[in-house]
């Protein structure tokens, strides 16, 4: 039968930032933003943290950047801007003001541009999309500049250890491909030593290794194919023998299959924010399309 949960992600919140210069990151963001448009009642507010670190601009000023940025993008359900004013300097402290406005409004998906930065600047200098990603309970859609964006999202490549909270976020990704019309390609990657799926709880960037046997794997991605068989959700299973790293190969698959959207699970709230070097983190700095994170709702 359908899923029931319809309208799962229609209230969107556009993290934007009016003084980004780079004009490839933007427009991967606005075919993005056009994509999920698409969704039944999607409303889509873009919202900025203000900081102390921008005293010198006046609050008219950033607002009158958005509305630019707004009309750049064409978009058609667009929401009045919201401006957030933090007092604090630290990024953390204006994440986490996102993170406040967006569970008081019953966000159900915020999206985001991150640089991508790798190696030592980045551990040095942090990112607003980094600082999310570690804090936020709430799902997230992430693009990087190196993501050659589609006009249509047709194919969403869902990457699965076969992990209770992976099924969950199964559940999720058939409902997101529903909405956008597309196919899904479920992919688990199986250990040739072993010969059985590698299972990872991706906590704070430590994978914690478990294993089943191929026949048990093949029996969870055939349950996945009969949900979007129940659903009108044309999907595909398939697994691979690796002896090689695990993100090596989701990334070399999901390229290969032309996937035009990444949809992996995470915990719900990281439990060692500190710790770097996740799979989920790597990905998006990785990947050639943008990733949806999903995180259950708490």
């Amino acid at each position: 039968m359908p899923l029931a949960n319809r309208k799962t992600f229609n209230k969107i919140v556009w993290a934007v930032n009016p003084f980004d210069r780079n004009p490839k990151l933007n427009q991967s963001m606005f075919r993005l933003l056009r994509n999920l448009e698409k969704i039944e009642n999607a409303s889509i507010q873009p919202v900025f943290v203000n900081s102390p670190h921008l005293d010198d601009v006046s609050e008219e000023e950033i607002l009158h950047q958005i509305q630019k940025i707004i009309k750049m993008s064409k978009l058609k359900t667009v929401t009045s801007p919201v401006i957030l004013n933090e007092k604090s300097l630290s990024q953390r402290a204006g994440v986490k003001h996102l993170l406040d406005y967006c569970e008081h409004k019953e966000i159900s998906m915020i999206a985001v541009a991150t640089h991508a930065r790798k190696g030592f600047p980045r551990l040095m200098l942090g990112s607003f999309a980094e600082t999310l990603l570690l804090l936020s309970p709430i799902s997230l859609m992430l693009v990087n500049p190196q993501q050659d964006t589609p006009k249509n999202i047709r194919k969403i490549f869902f990457p699965t250890d076969i992990g209770e909270n992976s099924q969950k976020a199964f559940v999720w990704t058939l409902d997101l491909a529903e909405e956008l019309k597309a196919s899904l390609h479920i992919h688990s990657v199986l250990h040739m030593y072993r010969q059985g799926v590698l299972l990872t709880q991706d906590v704070g960037g430590v994978p914690f290794p478990m294993w089943i046997t191929t026949d048990e794997a093949k029996e969870k991605g055939n349950s996945f194919l009969d949900m979007a068989k129940n659903n009108l959700v044309k999907a595909e299973f398939t697994y691979q023998a690796s002896i090689g790293p695990v993100l090596d190969s989701l990334v070399k698959k999901a390229t290969n299959v032309k996937a035009d959207l990444i949809s992996i699970a995470a915990e719900p709230r990281p439990k060692l924010p500190m710790m770097v070097g996740s799979i989920t983190r790597q990905l998006i700095r990785r990947a050639h399309c943008p990733v949806f994170i999903y995180r259950p709702i708490l």
